[in-house]
């Protein structure tokens, strides 16, 4: 039985599949291959392979076995599209309502500054909200592509990079954290060799690299647990999202502004039509829109004078 395993990660690596996708499939392939030889076997060999194993098997796992079939033929180059063995009932899609403004001002606020990580913490819930960014590219940003003095940031998601806009507020927030991750470096010189130039990361003992998986996995799991010991038990990153986008066009944003710092997303993908949102004829600038949401949120004006007066 012959499992090209080293050509086989090399194809999956370059088709996309994550990293730990990867090593998961890997894994069950050679247990497969001990028992059924892929190369050789057809449809019907596996099928009864699959019957075999479902009486010694979860459900879960025996999915996932067939993913990694299914994957492997893709690679070998045979005809084959496995079914998963067991499959749920139809779903009935879940409507997801924008959080009101007091739950924003919850989320907001979850995280203090009393350590450097709820700190950090506190930074990235900011610079989701106000940016709209996915938990994922909001974790990949550098410090060079931070700039204040423009209220930019550069968004690196795959190939595609995009530009997006900085409320005053948040620069406010990022100054005060960028000056922070600095004397932390200064104290853990580990941090920064774990991760040269990202702003958001964590020191894992455990790997010599950068597991943006785990990383993300990992914020994403303190966020949702903080935001259910404040009463928020459906706490996602898209409806985050979602709720910046209710907001924008609440208080005048033109959809063509809001589309470009969500990037990839038209405003009907995001607005659901019992929202009731009636959008302005005479659509405000970016810049605007965000200053009335500050004022509406933060209750006190924020401006450029006063961003630049509190950074001194």
């Amino acid at each position: 039985m012959s499992y090209h395993r080293d050509n086989c990660l090399t194809w999956m690596f370059y088709r996309g599949y994550s990293k730990s996708t990867m090593y998961d499939y890997d894994r069950r392939l050679r247990r497969i291959f001990k028992s059924l030889d892929l190369e050789k076997a057809g449809k019907k060999d596996i099928i009864l392979w699959i019957m075999d194993q479902e009486m010694r098997r979860g459900k879960v796992a025996l999915n996932q076995d067939i993913k990694a079939i299914n994957a492997y033929a893709k690679f070998i180059g045979k005809d084959i599209h496995l079914k998963l063995w067991h499959t749920r009932g139809e779903r009935v899609p879940k409507v997801m309502n924008p959080y009101t403004i007091e739950e924003v001002r919850k989320i907001l606020e979850m995280f203090d500054k009393s350590s450097f990580e709820n700190h950090q913490l506190r930074t990235l819930i900011w610079v989701i909200f106000w940016t709209g960014m996915r938990l994922r590219e909001a974790v990949n940003i550098r410090e060079m592509d931070v700039n204040i003095e423009s209220q930019t940031i550069l968004v690196r998601n795959k190939m595609k990079y995009r530009t997006v806009y900085i409320p005053n507020a948040l620069a406010i927030v990022l100054e005060e954290y960028m000056n922070a991750l600095k004397n932390h470096i200064k104290k853990d010189e580990g941090y920064a060799r774990k991760s040269p130039g990202h702003i958001f990361t964590f020191k894992d003992k455990g790997s010599k690299q950068r597991d943006i998986d785990k990383i993300v996995a990992k914020y994403a799991y303190k966020i949702k647990k903080k935001a259910s010991f404040y009463g928020i038990y459906d706490f996602t990153i898209t409806n985050l999202r979602r709720t910046l986008v209710t907001l924008l066009f609440k208080v005048g944003a033109s959809p063509h502004d809001v589309k470009w710092q969500m990037h990839g997303h038209s405003p009907e993908d995001f607005v659901e039509p019992q929202w009731n949102i009636e959008l302005f004829h005479s659509y405000l600038s970016l810049n605007e829109s965000y200053n009335k949401l500050e004022e509406w949120l933060l209750n006190v004006p924020v401006r450029k004078e006063r961003m630049q007066h509190e950074l001194g």
